[in-house]
């Protein structure tokens, strides 16, 4: 898991917002050794914490999952995505119909964070299934 990535990229957020560990963790409820060392990638919280802490800093779910998900994630992996996320941010929506729809699917899932494990579970049991057959043969017989 690419908790290390994880902790690069919430790093990143929290000092894009100017926020010190210590405004973070009481914000949070935690100590600011509790941040430190989910920023190091030496502690991996519970998904519902996560997803919290996620929507403190202002990232986004999807791109921690995918860390989360990725054995060859690195720091620089997750730092590199959160600057991404920040210019993104910033540039203008091109397609503003498609951003309308999903900032209210995020809104809906920041609603309930136990929703926000599901999906990781779900994601993780995905990756550890054998690959299918891709063969269109195997997948739909033979119609002869």
């Amino acid at each position: 898991m690419g908790m290390n990535a994880v902790g690069a990229y919430l790093q990143v957020l929290r000092e894009a917002r100017s926020l010190s560990r210590r405004a973070l963790a009481r914000d949070m409820g935690l100590d600011a050794s509790q941040i430190d060392r989910i920023e190091k990638g030496m502690n991996i919280p519970r998904s519902p914490f996560l997803f919290a802490l996620v929507r403190a800093v202002q990232g986004n779910a999807r791109q921690v999952s995918q860390l989360l998900l990725d054995p060859n994630a690195t720091v620089a992996t997750g730092e590199q995505l959160a600057q991404s996320w920040l210019a993104q941010k910033h540039a203008p929506v091109t397609h503003p119909v498609r951003w309308h729809h999903a900032q209210r699917l995020f809104e809906k899932l920041h609603q309930n964070p136990y929703t926000f494990g599901c999906l990781v579970g779900y994601a993780e049991r995905l990756l550890e299934e054998p690959a299918l057959a891709t063969s269109g043969d195997e997948l739909h017989g033979d119609q002869e």
